[in-house]
């Protein structure tokens, strides 16, 4: 992408950015050829599934071990050198309802606090399980960061992981058809509010594929919070639920983008909004917009690859010249 950006064959991009490509393009700004980097308030977070059916991530006992050893502080120091931070429930930091419930019920990394939830419940380590990840969705740090997963949970001697990519069609089906003990998934939420971090991911329809039914979320909690305009009120239903995930630890929250930056090249930003720190924002414009980003009075208009303007879509905008 940044490449593609470099040759004027795209102007803009939004997200899937390495944490490499982000601190090259801010210390080599001389050789950026024209390239602006645009910094606001990233929502984007990344977490873990576990398939309830597979034999091993299936045991609850298992999903807590795992929880008490991911050492965040130092996947997103490795994996994403500052432009992430670690994430200790689904709702991340600035949302309504936002809470530090797994860093609250298990505290830092600790092995033998992790042996002793597998010996009480009779199970033998090393666990095997296998951790699946997609290759081509949420940039490729994705490979170094279940690297770095695989590494911490093997250090405790307690698990053996073996890592499976896919490209993200193939991976799709995969986690859907339920094929997967443990998948990597990530979200970019269509609004900032506290619903969009956890409706999506309960139910008999949950879009990670694997159906989770909590009957206290999605008939008292999120029915409940929507009778509310004030989305400052919904605090407490919104951290009972996320209590009733870190129970159930079907889902592990590791990391958010402290930030999301949007390259573009200063022609195509110069009309977008502003962000807070005043530059301009092209990945704020929805796409029936998107003309405005071009310069008063130039004859082009922007599209927008691969092909949609929506949830989860990497997205880069190119100048089409008429």
């Amino acid at each position: 992408m940044v490449e593609a950006l470099k040759s004027k064959e795209i102007d803009a991009t939004y997200r899937g950015l390495t944490a490499e490509e982000v601190i090259g393009l801010e210390d080599n700004k001389k050789d950026n050829n024209g390239l602006q980097i645009v910094e606001s308030v990233g929502a984007d977070i990344r977490f873990l599934v576990f398939n309830p059916k597979d034999p091993a991530a299936g045991k609850l006992a298992v999903r807590q071990a795992v929880a008490q050893l991911v050492n965040r502080d130092a996947l997103v120091a490795k994996v994403y050198r500052g432009t992430a931070e670690p994430l200790y429930s689904m709702v991340p930091k600035g949302i309504a309802g936002h809470a530090t419930s797994f860093f609250d019920t298990y505290g830092d990394p600790d092995v033998a606090k992790a042996r002793e939830l597998l010996s009480e419940a009779g199970i033998t380590a090393p666990v095997k399980m296998t951790f699946w990840y997609t290759t081509d969705r949420y940039g490729s740090s994705t490979a170094t960061e279940f690297a770095e997963l695989k590494r911490q949970l093997e250090a405790s001697g307690l698990f053996r992981i073996t890592l499976r990519s896919a490209p993200w069609k193939s991976f799709q089906e995969g986690f859907n058809k339920g094929a997967y003990p443990v998948f990597g998934r990530g979200w970019f939420p269509d609004f900032p509010d506290p619903d969009n971090f956890v409706a999506p991911f309960v139910g008999p329809d949950s879009v990670t594929g694997t159906p989770y039914l909590s009957n206290e979320i999605t008939r008292e909690l999120l029915p409940s919070s929507r009778k509310e305009s004030d989305r400052g009120a919904v605090s407490d239903q919104f951290k009972r639920a996320q209590d009733i995930l870190v129970k159930d630890v079907r889902l592990l929250p590791c990391g958010r983008a402290s930030s999301t930056w949007r390259p573009a090249r200063t022609s195509a930003a110069a009309s977008a909004p502003s962000t807070p720190d005043g530059h301009a924002d092209v990945g704020a414009l929805p796409q029936d917009q998107l003309v405005g980003a071009l310069p008063t009075g130039s004859a082009g208009r922007l599209s927008v690859l691969p092909g949609r303007f929506c949830q989860q879509e990497p997205i880069a905008y190119r100048r089409l010249w008429t």
